[in-house]
């Protein structure tokens, strides 16, 4: 089983919804630990990349792209929807880089010192609130004020990415999916922006000089 390393920097605010609001508060929150740490779930990243190596593959298509060492097979990465055969790449959660360490040291500090740290503090660390009003003919809408969580741009998240078995392919289709993967989380044709690289030990993997050559040839 092969091993990679999945890494996302925000390069610029995002909303990595929850799918639910803060009581009267916040209409659309973001995920987040019981520290007040936000992640992304395997769930949202696997059907980001998903989207991405499609369109990878219609830009190949529409180009005329054929050839070994160029293919990718976004159905044999990621599956098919609606199938009882699983697809052949797991994707773990994506965390903030040294997690367990930063959760370990702001635990102990809520416990111990509960009246200066809290939650609320660490996640306004990581995050902020906008405020956003509906607009028809360039005039607000009544009741339509929405209060939205985002997380910081800045902020990089690290996952595991395993392959059932050797396949270069795969490994290709997982590359050019995350070199295309640029947008994320709620609202994301408009808000965000985000890289995305894939990455082999310590080493980040580049095959854009293969795929180029492959496509001279």
């Amino acid at each position: 089983m092969s091993e990679y390393t999945i890494k996302i920097k925000l390069m610029a605010p995002c909303i990595i919804g929850a799918g639910e609001g803060f009581g009267s508060i916040i209409d659309t929150d973001i995920v987040y630990d019981d520290v007040g740490i936000p992640w992304i779930p395997a769930k949202r990243v696997k059907g980001c990349l998903r989207d991405a190596a499609i369109e990878v593959e219609e830009m190949y298509s529409k180009a005329g792209i054929r050839g070994n060492g160029v293919e990718i097979n976004p159905a044999a990465a990621f599956g098919n929807q609606g199938s009882i055969r699983s697809a052949p790449v797991f994707f773990s959660n994506l965390y903030i880089e040294e997690y367990e360490k930063t959760r370990h040291w702001l635990t102990y500090a809520i416990e111990t010192y509960s009246t200066v740290v809290s939650q609320e503090q660490v996640l306004n660390t990581f995050t902020f609130v906008r405020s956003k009003t509906a607009m028809e003919d360039g005039v607000a809408k009544e009741h339509s004020l929405r209060t939205v969580r985002m997380v910081k741009g800045g902020i990089s998240f690290v996952g595991r990415v395993s392959f059932a078995h050797d396949d270069p392919i795969l490994e290709r289709t997982l590359f050019m999916a995350c070199l295309n993967f640029r947008k994320m989380g709620t609202g994301r044709n408009r808000l965000s922006k985000i890289r995305c690289r894939l990455h082999k030990g310590k080493d980040e993997i580049d095959l854009l000089k293969e795929i180029r050559n492959s496509c001279i040839n």
